[in-house]
């Protein structure tokens, strides 16, 4: 049987604004613990709000009620509830993702050594130093780090697969020519001034770029599929590996 730590809150007198509150203490461990615990719970994802499932018989004009079945709650709410009682859900996988994230995001600090960093990424650096955060404070901000890990896990694997293609990546076709490869989508993500979707995937031997006016969902995840554009350009991308963006994309029937 695995040793469990354990569990220890308490109560420090904090100072905000020139105003003093008490708030509740954990130690930087358990946080990273409580953190990977709510995105199991969770499936890997960041919920803000209380998500519901269709109740059968509600009305899909109105709103979630209380009779609806939750499907998945607020992470730092499942924090929160977790320390009032203990922390009776972390699990050993828990503990064990807990540790990995908290190495992960040690790389935060050689981020910053090279002064590249954004303002969320500099309060996380100030957290992870701590050896004990605030349960409402500190936890608010750490919540989101679990889906945040999976990303940033996904884009360096994205990065070693660009890698391997880069080199050999080629041109394909001519400006303006109609083409058909099958693909795997690489990264996608939803456009920032624009509704629809940014896409970047490979045959597995170049790369290729395309924006649509197609939600995200559209394009499949996992797997290959076919699919026929109209050659927009030729172009580099910031590694200096050939990429063919492409136009007018849809999945071949």
């Amino acid at each position: 049987m695995s040793y469990v730590r354990p569990f220890k809150a308490y109560n420090r007198m904090v100072t905000a604004n020139g105003v003093r509150n008490q708030e509740r203490m954990i130690s930087i461990e358990q946080a990273w613990e409580l953190v990977a615990m709510a995105d199991r719970i969770n499936n890997g994802r960041y919920v803000k709000v209380v998500e519901y499932a269709p109740h059968p018989d509600a009305d899909p004009n109105h709103g979630p009620c209380q009779s609806d079945v939750i499907l998945y709650r607020p992470n730092r709410d499942l924090i929160r509830d977790n320390i009032d009682v203990g922390m009776p859900v972390v699990t050993d996988e828990d503990r064990a993702r807990g540790l990995d994230l908290a190495q992960h995001f040690q790389g935060l600090v050689i981020d910053a050594l090279g002064g590249n960093q954004h303002e969320f990424d500099q309060k996380i650096l100030k957290l992870i130093q701590k050896q004990e955060v605030g349960v409402r404070t500190d936890m608010a901000l750490m919540a989101c780090l679990g889906s945040r890990y999976r990303r940033d896990l996904g884009r360096e694997r994205v990065a070693e697969t660009v890698d391997k293609i880069g080199y050999s990546s080629v041109f394909q076709g001519v400006i303006d020519e109609r083409i058909r490869r099958k693909i795997t989508v690489l990264s996608k993500f939803a456009g920032r001034t624009f509704l629809g979707s940014v896409l970047r995937a490979t045959d597995g031997e170049n790369l290729y770029f395309w924006t649509s006016s197609k939600s995200v969902d559209h394009w499949p995840n996992d797997g290959e599929f076919e699919v026929m554009g109209q050659v927009k350009t030729h172009s580099t991308d910031q590694n200096g590996y050939q990429e063919t963006r492409l136009t007018r994309v849809k999945i071949a029937t």
